[in-house]
Parts: C-alpha cells; sequence; structure tokens
C-alpha cells in the first residue's frame, strides 16, 4: 500500500460506491473488494486499488 493519504476508510469507500458501510465490511471481509486490515478491527482500502477494481467490474459488465 501507499502513503496514509492514499488509503481510504470503509465508510470513504461507501461513500465512493453509493452503499452502506457495512456492504462494504462484508466484500472487505469476504475478499470481493481489496482491503488491508490493520489491527484487530480497522480497515483501509487503498485508493488505486479500489479504482483499479471497478474498473475490472466495469469491463466485466460490457462483456456480457
Amino acid at each position: 500500500m501507499a502513503d496514509d493519504s492514499n488509503l481510504l476508510t470503509p465508510e470513504q469507500v461507501a461513500a465512493r460506491l453509493a452503499i452502506s458501510r457495512l456492504t462494504v465490511m462484508k466484500w472487505l471481509r469476504t475478499g470481493k473488494i481489496p482491503g488491508r486490515k490493520l489491527g484487530r478491527k480497522t480497515w483501509r482500502v487503498d485508493r488505486d486499488e479500489l479504482e483499479a477494481f471497478l474498473q475490472r467490474q466495469t469491463a466485466a459488465r460490457g462483456a456480457l
């Protein structure tokens, strides 16, 4: 992961994706979206990894 300014909280990811924080947490725990667990409860998502995930999802939808 990059520097701290490039790390997003689950709340920021939820706002970016227009979904609930609970959904983001579920996706992090299951590995659907890339993230890192810091300590026991704190999750962070690298902004670049999230954008790459979104691009893959968009490409997959276009392939249908």
